[in-house]
C-alpha cells in the first residue's frame, strides 16, 4: 500500500463473511441476523489508478422474510452488484464511496412467474434490479504474507428497490452493515494455485407415499462420487449433506424438470439441492435452474443418469456460472467452457458428457455458494 495517488493495491482484495442485515419488506422494517456470503473486490484498473473499481460480484444473503401478509421471500440473492468509485487517502486510512446496482432474486418470484428457458438445460427467473450506494472507511491491516489488506472501521451498503423493475415487491430496501469486514489480498485469478473451496450439496430423492422404500435417486452416489472426481483437480471440494426423502405428490415419476423445481419448497441456507425424478425427463437427462446465483436447483433423470455418469459434474458446471461451449450469446457475468470438457453438451457427444475438466474451467467456476477454505491447493485438470 501507498500514500501516493498511484494506487498500488494487492489486487484483488476480497472479503467473505456472515453480517447482520436490514431488510425493508413493503414498508415495514424487518430486522434479522441474514446470512450475507459473498464476495466483494477493489480492483484499481492500470488505465486509471486512481479510481478503485467494483466488479461483478455476487452476495448471497439467505432467509424467510415475512412480509405484512402472509408471503416470505424464500432464498435471496443480491446479484450482479456493479459499482464504481473513487478509493482516496484520508488521515485515518482508506475512504471509498461509490454509486451501486444490483439484480435481486429470491424464490417467492419463482414460484409466482416461473422460468424462462435460456438454453436446453439452463433455466432463469426474472429478477428485480435495485440502485444504491457504498461507503467504506477503512484502515490497512496485515495481510497474507508481505501483503497488506484493508478492515473497514464504518461502512454499508444500501439497495432500494427501482420501481420499474417490480415483480412482486416483498422487498423495498436492504442495508447491510460492513463494519469490522476484512479485505485480504488474495493471488490473481490467473495463478493455478491457491485456496480450496468447497460446496455443499443436498439430495433429494422423492417418494410417492410414507410406505414408499425406493425413492428417486438411486443413481446418487455414482453422480456423486464421479462428480467429486470431475471437479476434485479445480481445487473445488463437494461436501455430501444428508439425503432428504420428502413425499411430494406424483414428483417421484414427472418428466418436467420445471415441475419438479416448482413444486421444491424446502429452502435450505448455503446449499444447492439436486433433485432427482425416476422418470426420463422431457428436455433431456438434467436441467439447473437460477445457475450461479446460489439458489441453484438441479434436476437429475435417474433413467438417463444411468447411462451417463458425468451428467451429476455436467449440471454443476453450470451451477459455476458455465455455459455449452457451443453456446452462441454468452450472458454477463457468465462463462463457456472448454471444448472437450464436462461442460459440453450431450447432444455433441452421442449421449454422455466428458469427464474431464480443462484449468480454464476450474479458473473460472463461481458461485456465492462456492466458499474458500484456509486450505491451499494446487490446480491439476485432467485435460
Amino acid at each position: 500500500m501507498t500514500s501516493s495517488r498511484r494506487l498500488q493495491l494487492p489486487s484483488p482484495l476480497k472479503f467473505r463473511s456472515q453480517i447482520e442485515t436490514t431488510a425493508v419488506a413493503r414498508k415495514h422494517e424487518v430486522f434479522s441476523p441474514l446470512r450475507f456470503l459473498g464476495q466483494l473486490s477493489l480492483l484499481s484498473p492500470a488505465d486509471r489508478p486512481e479510481e478503485v473499481l467494483v466488479p461483478t460480484q455476487e452476495f448471497e444473503i439467505r432467509s424467510d422474510l415475512v412480509s405484512p401478509g402472509t408471503e416470505t421471500t424464500g432464498k435471496i440473492s443480491v446479484h450482479r452488484l456493479l459499482a464504481s468509485g473513487n478509493l482516496e487517502r484520508i488521515s485515518a486510512g482508506w475512504s471509498f464511496q461509490g454509486q451501486v446496482s444490483a439484480s435481486v432474486f429470491y424464490r417467492a418470484i419463482q414460484r409466482a412467474v416461473g422460468f424462462s428457458i435460456a438454453d436446453v438445460d439452463l433455466y432463469f427467473a426474472p429478477a428485480e434490479t435495485f440502485d444504491g450506494f457504498l461507503t467504506m472507511q477503512m484502515t490497512e491491516a496485515p495481510g497474507e504474507g508481505s501483503l497488506m489488506g484493508l478492515r473497514v472501521s464504518s461502512g454499508h451498503l444500501e439497495l432500494h428497490l427501482r420501481e420499474a423493475s417490480r415483480i412482486l415487491g416483498l422487498l423495498d430496501e436492504l442495508k447491510i452493515n460492513l463494519a469490522g469486514q476484512f479485505f485480504r489480498a488474495v493471488l490473481p485469478v490467473e495463478k493455478e494455485s491457491g485456496l480450496r473451496r468447497r460446496i455443499r450439496l443436498r439430495p433429494v430423492r422423492f417418494r410417492e407415499s410414507e410406505g414408499d422404500t425406493e425413492p428417486s435417486g438411486t443413481t446418487w452416489i455414482d453422480l456423486f462420487n464421479k462428480a467429486k472426481e470431475v471437479w476434485g483437480g479445480c481445487c473445488i471440494d463437494l461436501v455430501k449433506e444428508e439425503v432428504r426423502t420428502p413425499v411430494v405428490g406424483q414428483i417421484k415419476f414427472s418428466e418436467s424438470s420445471v415441475r419438479i423445481a416448482a413444486e421444491f419448497k424446502d429452502d435450505e441456507p448455503d446449499i444447492v439441492e439436486i433433485l432427482f425424478t425416476a422418470g426420463k425427463l422431457a428436455n433431456g437427462g438434467g436441467s439447473t435452474f437460477q445457475a450461479g446465483w446460489g439458489t441453484d436447483i438441479v434436476v437429475i433423470s435417474d433413467v438417463v443418469a444411468r447411462q451417463n455418469e458425468a451428467l451429476l459434474a455436467h449440471e454443476l458446471g453450470h451451477v459455476f456460472r458455465g455455459e455449452h461451449p457451443n453456446v452462441t450469446k454468452v450472458k454477463a457475468g457468465y462463462w463457456t467452457g472448454g471444448n472437450g470438457t464436462v461442460l459440453v453438451d450431450t447432444s455433441q457427444t452421442g449421449g454422455k458428457n466428458p469427464t474431464c475438466n480443462s484449468k480454464d474451467n476450474c479458473l473460472q467456476a463461481c458461485n456465492p455458494v462456492l466458499v474458500e477454505t484456509e486450505d491451499p491447493c494446487w490446480i491439476a485438470p485432467n485435460c
